[in-house]
This record gives C-alpha cells, structure tokens and sequence, in this order.
C-alpha cells in the first residue's frame, strides 16, 4: 500500500479513534496539526470552491494519543431509575420506554451440572449457559411473559418454517429429528408428562366426554367417499355396495351409554337404515361384546362373515385395491347443488354464482338460435326492445352464447352466421 493511500478523512479518522469528527476540526482550527502539515501529514486538498482535509494516522497519534492538550469528550450519561444503566441522553426516552428493569443475575457455577450444561433453578430443565437466561427471563419473569406473549401475536399467521416438509422431504427435519431422538433415547429430553397424574376434574371431564362418534378413531384405513366418512376398508365396501344398490343408509351419531369395568361410557353405531343400527366390525373385543350386549334397540353387527357377498361385488368392480378410491370428495370442499362446481363453505345459498345467477333473472333468456336469429334480422337495440332489456344486455347474452357483441364483428361474420343457421334448421 503507497503512501498516499493511508490518508483518511476526518470522518474516517474519527470512525477509526471512536471520536467526534467535530473535534477533529476543531484541532485543526486550533493549531493543534500545524507541525503535521508542514510534514505533509495533513493535506488540504480543493475540490471546486470547497476543501477537506486528509490525515495520516501518524498525525492522529501524534495528536491525540502524545499531545494531552487535546481532550476527547464524551458524551454525558444519565443512569436510567428502573436498571441503573448509564445510557447517553439523545437515547435516555427510548431507553426507557423499553426497559425492562435490572437483569436477573444468574449464579451459573451453581446451576452447572456438566461442562456445558445448566440446570434452570425453577423448572429443573437443562440449558446451555447463553439459553439459561433468557428462558428464565422469558419463562419465570412477568415482564418475560408479557413480552412473549406480545411476540407470538406478532408472529400470528405466518406459517412456521416447516409447515407441511416431513424427514422424507427435507433434510433438516430429518437431521433435527433424528437429534431429538437421540437426545430421547440419552435421556437427555424427558417427556413433561412422565410420572404426573392428571387432576381429578380432568379425569371427569373425560369420563363424562368420553366415547361417542369420532372421526378417524378407528384403526382401519379412512377416509372420504362421495360425501361418506369411512373408518375402514369395511366400512367404505358398505358404502359403495349400498350407493350402487340403491339401498337408503345415513351415517349415524345418536350415542348410547353403557357401562364396562365399572365406568360409564358412551358408543355410537356405525350406521342407519330404516332407523335399524348397523355396527361393521372387523375385530371385535371384550368391550365391543359388552356394549353390544347392554345396546337399548335392536343392532346389526356385520363382521367379516357376513359381509362376503359385499366384498365380492366390490373387488369385482374395482379390484382387490378398491380403497384407492379414497378422496373423491374432500370435506372442506363443498359443490354446486345445481352444477356440481366447487364453490365456498361459507355460501347460503348452496349454489355457485353462475347458477346463483339464473335464478336472479327477471326475463327469461331465449336460446341461442333464436338470439342468433333475431340479431340478423333486427340488430341489438330492437332485438332487446322484443324482450323489453337494454341493448347492452343482448351483448351480454351475445357473450354468454360465444356470439358477436359488436355490430361491426356481427356484420363481418354475417355470412358465416347465416349459413350455421341454416345448417341447424335443417336438422
């Protein structure tokens, strides 16, 4: 590096020696570089009709670091009242409006129980020693609390990073994965629940709750079928066997209460035809034969035996993979009652906005020959004074039934009009 190159502004030198570029100038203004210029270690250089100066960093440790005549001044500190901080009055208010009190002093040699981990006093949870703190500040302070409270509602609605990725997809959750069940497996991580008891309210509540339809609870494979939860391959067999028969059935949710080893619990059938309760069971259990027995009306339980002339239908038809056919129906998408379009769960009116619409209209729409007819022989304005609506609205009609909408493209494609008119009368 030449010489010349070492030469900083003012505002670099200032940067550089953690002064106020103001007290350079200052110095310069005072006398305090004379002996420097005349080594040619501060230069004034011009640029137009201003000038600025340049310094060797000789000249500044000459200055500032020998010469005690010089005086950095610092910029006056107030300590704040909440953690005793001193903090610079331009920063005091902002300061403040953000502090959070005194730090909590952690004794880390006393909380240490392995090179690098840390016990937390209140909870008993490992940490390193840069975590122990600001989980205690976070976790075991109010001012904590509040302050991520207030975070994760900022965050609110911004999907997490490894929202739908699984370890087959992505290489982080895999290795994250396979860290934490390591850690399992060391001991390292203990389960929060592991050797509490649940309050007795809880125990209650679910007593009292337990039992009853609920979807996805069995163990065969579910899903969606033409607008029919199934719980099994059984289950969507009794579908398709009974929607292709014509065989009237719903999808029951009445429970019953019943008891077994001296609690009371509540089971819902599988199904309803004719209000007679169908139970489909594959593999039945002590509890299924005791709820089966105590059931208040009369119940059907198909098992395997008896379902054999439905599972021959079904792998006739479709084959024996038949529960591939899963998830022709979604159930958070809903259809047009009239179309079968899919449209909003929010909508009242059961249909989309196209059929929402025919039901609005006050004047009935001819077909499209008619329209066709009219418009050669009449044009827009008289075809709609025929039907008592605007020209305007002809055009739209025109563009509903892929017509010209324009007098000038009507005009051009007469001819071609003309014949397919034609072609259709005489059919």
């Amino acid at each position: 590096m030449s010489d010349n190159q070492l030469f900083l502004s003012t505002s670099d030198a200032a940067k550089k020696w953690g002064i106020s570029s103001d007290v350079i100038r200052k110095a310069i203004n005072k006398g305090d570089f004379d002996n420097q210029l005349e080594k040619n270690l501060v230069i004034k250089k011009q640029t137009g009709t201003t000038f600025r100066w340049l310094i060797h960093p000789k000249a500044m440790v000459e200055v500032f670091n020998t010469n005690k005549t010089v005086t950095v001044q610092k910029k006056p500190k107030t300590r704040c009242s909440k953690c005793g901080k001193g903090v610079s009055n331009n920063n005091l208010l902002k300061h403040y409006e953000a502090c959070k009190g005194p730090k909590t002093e952690v004794d880390y040699e006393a909380l240490r129980i392995d090179e690098d981990l840390y016990m937390c006093p209140y909870c008993s949870n490992k940490f390193s020693k840069q975590g122990l703190k600001s989980h205690i500040w976070y976790s075991h302070t109010e001012d904590g609390k509040k302050n991520k409270k207030q975070k994760s509602e900022k965050r609110t609605g911004n999907p997490s990073w490894n929202k739908g990725l699984t370890k087959e997809t992505d290489e982080r959750v895999a290795k994250l994965g396979k860290t934490i069940s390591d850690k399992h497996s060391k001991g390292e991580i203990k389960k929060p629940w592991l050797g509490k008891k649940l309050p007795a309210e809880h125990i209650e509540k679910i007593k009292k709750n337990g039992g009853g339809y609920r979807k996805g609870s069995g163990r065969g494979k579910s899903g969606w079928y033409k607008g029919f939860w199934c719980d099994s391959s059984y289950e969507l067999a009794f579908v398709i066997y009974n929607l292709e028969h014509s065989i009237k059935f719903e999808r029951n949710f009445d429970s019953f209460e019943y008891e077994f080893n001296g609690k009371k619990l509540n089971y819902t059938p599988d199904f309803k035809i004719n209000e007679q309760y169908i139970e489909i069971k594959g593999y039945e259990t002590a509890k299924d034969k005791e709820k089966h027995k105590q059931f208040p009306h009369l119940l059907i339980v198909l098992k395997k035996g008896d379902m054999q002339h439905i599972f021959k239908y079904v792998t006739n038809k479709y084959g024996e993979e038949y529960i591939q056919l899963y998830n022709d129906y979604s159930e958070s998408k809903h259809h047009c009652n009239n179309c079968g379009v899919e449209i909003s769960k929010y909508g009242k009116t059961g249909l989309c906005i196209r059929c929402w619409g025919k039901t609005q209209q006050k004047v009935n729409r001819p077909p499209r020959n008619t329209l066709l007819e009219s418009l050669l022989t009449k044009g827009f304005k008289e075809t709609g004074k025929t039907y008592g609506v605007s020209d305007n609205t002809i055009r739209k009609w025109c563009i509903s039934n892929n017509l010209p909408h324009l007098m000038k493209t009507l005009e051009k494609e007469r001819t071609k009009l003309e014949k397919e008119l034609e072609k259709i009368r005489t059919l």
